[in-house]
This record gives C-alpha cells, structure tokens and sequence, in this order.
C-alpha cells in the first residue's frame, strides 16, 4: 500500500505527536527507545481515541479466582490482557495463583527467527504508541517500575501494547505475522505474571530457546537476584514439559541444554524440585556447572538420554540432595546417539550427599551395555570422558562469566575440571554410610559392574571390590534390584543367594525387597538400546486453567 498524503493523515500525524507527550496516570506515557517512520505503511492506522473506546472496561473484579494459568494456545493468549490489566490494578487478585503452565511449544507460531523491535523498525513496521487508557497504562507502568533493564523493558512493552491493539481491532497486519506476534506476546505477559503473582509454586514449563529473550532474560536475572523486584520467590517445583516440539517425531528424545534450564531457576530461594521426561542431549554447548550452588532437594530425570559427566554435573548442583530419580532409555536417540555410564563417577557425585539422600532410584542398565573399560588406555579415556582447558573455558563462555563467578561465590565446595582415573571404577560403589537412605532402587549392573552384553551367561568384566549385602545401608527400608535375571550370571546368583540368608540380621528395617524373585525390568529393559515397536509413551498433558472459590 502506498502511503497518501491527505488531510485525514496529516491530523493523524498531528494528533499523535501531541499524544506521544500527553501524561498518563501513575507513569509518564514513555514510546519505545526506536525511530518510527511516517513515511511507511500504517498497519494500525487507528486514532487513540477509536482506540480507547474499543478497550474493554469491565472491572477488575469481575476476573474469575485462578489457581492455575496456562499459557499455550492462542485462545489462552486473548485471555491473558485482561487478566494483567486486573491484577496490576489490584495486585490482591494473583494472590490465587500458585500454579503456571508455560508450553509455548504448542503454539504454531513459534519460530526459529521471529522478529525483534529492531527487525521490525529496519523493515519500516510501524511501533506503536502508548495506549491511552488508565488501566492500559498501569500495565505499562507497572512494567517500568519493574526495572527490567533497557532491552528486556522495551521489548516487553512493545508486545503487550501489540495485543491491545490487535484484540481492539487497530491492528490488521498479515495473518502469517499475527501467530508469530502472539508467540511474542505470550512471553512478555508470562514476565509479568512471574513477577506480579508472588504465590506461583509450580511451574511447568516447555521449549525455552535463544529467541525467547524476555522469558530468558526475565529468569535469568530474577534467579541472580538482578532485578529490584525480582519474582518467583516461592517458587518450589519445576517441571519441563513437552508440547509439540516433537511434531511426527513422538518417539524420539526431546534434545535439550538440561543444564541451561537448571541455570534459570537453581539460586531461587525457595526451591525444591526438578522433574522432567523423555529429554536428551545432543552435542551440548554447556558442560560444566558450579557445584553445590542449590537448594533443590528433589530430581527426576525420566526416559532420558544424556552423557554420563552430565548426570554426575547435575548430581553435584544441589547442597543436600534428597530424592533423586534417573531411567534411562524407552525412545529413539537424535542422530543415532548412544547412552554412556560411568558409574564410578556418578557414585562420586552422590557420596557428597551420603547424609541426606533418603530415596535413590537409578534405573540406568541399558547405559552399560556399550561400553568396555578393559580395552581402554588412559588416553581413550581422556578422550572420551575428560575435560580440557580449551573447552573448559568455551563452556563457561556460554554459563557466562559473570554467573560463573556469581555462583562460585556461594559455592560450599571447590570448583574444579573432573578427569577421570587411570582405570574408573565399573561399579557405583557402597552405600554403607549413606545413614539416611531408606528406599533404593537400582540395576544390578550399578552394583555388581559391566557385563558382557550379547550373550549368557553374561559374564564381568571385573568381580565388583564389595558383595552385595556388605554395601547397603542399615537403615534400608525397601530395595528393588532392575534387571536381575535368576540363572543368567552365576555370580549375580550367588550375590543374591547371599543377600537373602543375611538380609534380616545384617538389614534390621528392610521391609520390602523387590527384583529376586520375579524380575523387574525397568525402563532400560522394557525399552533395551534401540527399541523397534515398543516406545514408551508420553503421560497426555492435561494442564489446564483451573479457578477455586474465595467463598
């Protein structure tokens, strides 16, 4: 459309100049820090006075209680306005909401390369004016005071001044944008939700990448205590969720950077959990994290797929961990990648919390089979497992610098390169002293060490430097051994054999014990290393919005 110089467009010129000046209630009326340009097409070519008319009016407190708010698809996007425009002008009103379901993976218009405030001012789209309205206003208000920062401040305003126009009717650019803006959108209003409603304590949250930079920015300054307001202070579980990432590709891992995630969120103070399923890592930037910096005390990492430092990395994040539950395998891997333990090292990781872990389950056989330590040099193993000083310094280039440092502060150990032993261990070792652990689930190739994987009767690599019964803890109240198969290994045999003659003496508590008798599989041998028609099959997602009575 070419842009005509007539009367009409000259008032409107006019007219919104003066209004760019005009005070507004409770904040200064403030455009976007960027150059707009008359000279290009209008995609909002409304005055502000159609434009206020056309705002919704009704009062704040006609917003239904909501105890939970999902934010996903567009129908929850166009709920998403009024909601802020409630709760910023009585703030008592997110008082209700403990729970928020982020999964902007199911929103088609999510992109790879959306467009910025920046992109937008290059290609001549018009940056839209301060809404004129008081309860519009104290939206943007609200955000100001907030002090975000320049980019994080001016990119948050700008989307949620978008959809005022776009749910008035002002804007009527392509439909192709209208998705992607929504997407935008989305974001900029979960930051504001994050910090206005102080009772969130879950957070279900999906695929959060390089272009959601108000999510991104938003949690990693809040979590690094950055921002003067900062939010989600009561915050206590976090659970990564998929959407439709995945598309035809159901039976794949999700590839994720698992420790980017855990960055957005380990520091909070009120934190508690981390769960997540059907994830896998793929080529990783970031391979280090600092240790001991959190006060997660619960972790479920279910049907997954990473390298083995990774789950040592993730082990060592917490201070006092007390629940962690791993399985590995039961979907296909992202480029044929295969699945590594070294259970030395992961033993390692969890004598640092042999005072606090009560339930350890470990269901990670299917990340044995691949993997032959006798045949290695040391120089293999540098190779594969170690860590050099190049990389060291790349991967906390991509933590960044300042984080780093920031978490090195608070750290209660030492932050240190892991290298692995001349020759590593092959088992995860003894849990003798772990005085608090009452409930333990583990494969029998953990315990007992490598096996020849092809075929009976399946013997070890290395006889295991302790027997079965002498490396349980006496305060076990319930043990499940995966993947023990009677007959299959003589030596697993007689360990078992042993067990069960000494177990009431040596094991005062235990009350129940699973795996001896029938075999329990597990996820690793459900599934094994590649399954052909058997998948595990991802829990349907029926997070929704759900409101409770103040009555």
């Amino acid at each position: 459309m070419i842009w005509r110089t007539t009367l009409s467009a000259v008032l409107l010129h006019a007219a919104l100049v003066l209004l760019l000046s005009w005070p507004c209630l409770g904040h200064p009326a403030q455009p976007l820090d960027l150059p707009t340009s008359f000279g290009q097409p209008l995609q909002c070519p409304a005055s502000q006075g159609s434009l206020a008319a056309a705002l919704p009016t009704s009062s704040p407190f006609h917003i239904p209680a909501y105890q939970s708010i999902r934010i996903a698809t567009g129908a929850d996007f166009d709920r998403l306005m009024p909601l802020l425009r409630a709760y910023v002008q009585e703030p008592s009103l997110a008082a209700t909401v403990t729970e928020i379901i982020l999964d902007l993976d199911r929103w088609d218009g999510t992109t790879y390369a959306p467009s910025t405030p920046d992109q937008l001012t290059r290609e001549g789209v018009e940056l839209f004016s301060p809404v004129f309205d008081s309860a519009y206003n104290a939206i943007e208000s609200y955000i100001h005071n907030l002090e975000f920062g320049g980019e994080l401040t001016r990119d948050t305003l700008y989307w949620i001044r978008w959809k005022i126009y776009e749910q008035t009717g002002a804007w009527d650019g392509p439909a192709r944008l209208r998705d992607e803006y929504n997407s935008h959108f989305a974001e900029s209003a979960a930051v504001v939700l994050f910090s206005i409603c102080h009772n969130i304590s879950t957070l279900h949250i999906g695929y959060v990448g390089p272009y959601e930079r108000p999510i991104r920015g938003y949690l990693i300054k809040s979590n690094y205590g950055l921002l003067s307001q900062p939010g989600l202070q009561n915050l206590r579980n976090v659970v990564r969720i998929d959407g439709t990432v995945c598309g035809d590709m159901d039976n794949n891992f999700v590839v994720i950077e698992v420790l980017e995630y855990i960055q957005y969120f380990h520091r909070l103070p009120a934190i508690e959990s981390f769960a997540m399923d059907g994830v896998q890592e793929w080529e990783p930037e970031r391979t280090i994290f600092v240790p001991w910096t959190s006060n997660i005390k619960k972790i479920h990492i279910g049907h997954s797929a990473f390298y083995a430092h990774t789950f040592d990395t993730i082990v060592s994040i917490p201070k006092a961990l007390e629940e962690l539950e791993i399985s590995v395998g039961g979907l296909s891997f992202y480029h044929g990648d295969e699945v590594f333990f070294h259970p030395s090292r992961l033993g390692g990781a969890l004598e640092a919390h042999k005072k606090t872990l009560r339930l350890l389950d470990l269901d990670i056989d299917c990340g044995f089979q691949f993997i032959e330590p006798k045949h290695w040099e040391r120089d293999d193993l540098i190779n594969h497992w170690g860590y050099d000083w190049e990389w060291f310094n790349y991967s906390k280039s991509v933590y960044g610098d300042e984080y780093f440092q920031m978490d090195a502060d608070i750290s209660s150990g030492p932050v240190q390169v892991l290298k692995p032993n001349d020759r590593p261990g092959t088992t995860i070792g003894s849990f003798h002293d772990f005085y608090a652990l009452t409930r333990l689930s583990i494969s029998i190739k953990a315990i007992m060490g490598y096996t020849h994987p092809w075929e009976p009767p399946y013997e070890l690599y290395r006889p295991p430097p302790s027997h079965l019964i002498d490396i349980l803890p006496p305060s076990l109240e319930y043990l499940c051994i995966y993947g023990y198969i009677l007959g299959a290994n003589p030596y697993f045999d007689y360990q078992i054999e042993e067990f069960m003659k000494n177990k009431a003496k040596r094991l005062p508590n235990l009350k129940e014990v699973w795996g001896v008798d029938v075999t329990v599989l597990g996820a690793s041998g459900t599934y094994s290393d590649w399954p052909d028609d058997v998948f595990w099959v991802r829990p349907v997602n029926r997070l929704d919005w759900r409101e409770i009575s103040l009555g």
